[in-house]
């Protein structure tokens, strides 16, 4: 009789008990990752919405500096005639805010998606609020612009002054 060659290799008990092991380290493992991966998708979200909100109150405040007349304040919109005097008018349509050349030379303009609500605040030469809508136009000074943002479950709060330049 031949006596028995020790063979190399696993035993089907020692095999079940390495994926045991595993999966339950995976088990534990997993959770630290989803959560790294949670963080990246909301930050993602929060860097795509602030620049968009940037953008927006970027090309207001540089359209608002240089109008020259406003013909229409309320608050939650604004109607201005620009140095070109093109009727210009940022408001918001469903979650979207706007700039509408109401002259008709141009298509409305997106210019940040997600927008819960815009709100324009009129203030006079000594800083007082003026009631809106504003019956006056002319006794407009600055305005501060308030934007509350809800993208992607990210919600928070912008807001600008814009003194423009060339108002009476």
């Amino acid at each position: 009789m031949r006596p028995f060659k020790k063979q190399h290799g696993f035993t089907l008990i020692e095999f079940i008990i390495v994926i045991t092991i595993i999966s339950i380290v995976s088990a534990i493992a997993s959770k630290p990752l989803l959560q790294g991966y949670q963080a990246y998708v909301t930050a993602k979200n929060l860097i795509n919405a602030d620049w968009q909100v940037r953008y927006a109150l970027q090309r207001m405040t540089v359209g608002l500096r240089s109008l020259s007349y406003i013909t229409s304040a309320n608050a939650n919109s604004i109607t201005y005639l620009d140095i070109h005097n093109h009727s210009i008018t940022y408001d918001l349509s469903g979650n979207n805010l706007q700039r509408t050349d109401t002259s008709g030379l141009n298509a409305p303009q997106v210019l940040a998606h997600g927008i819960a609500n815009l709100t324009f605040s009129y203030y006079d030469v000594n800083g007082s609020s003026l009631a809106t809508p504003v019956a006056t136009p002319t006794s407009i000074q600055y305005i501060v612009i308030t934007l509350n943002v809800s993208y992607k479950n990210i919600v928070f709060t912008a807001m600008t002054s814009v003194a423009p330049r060339n108002t009476p």
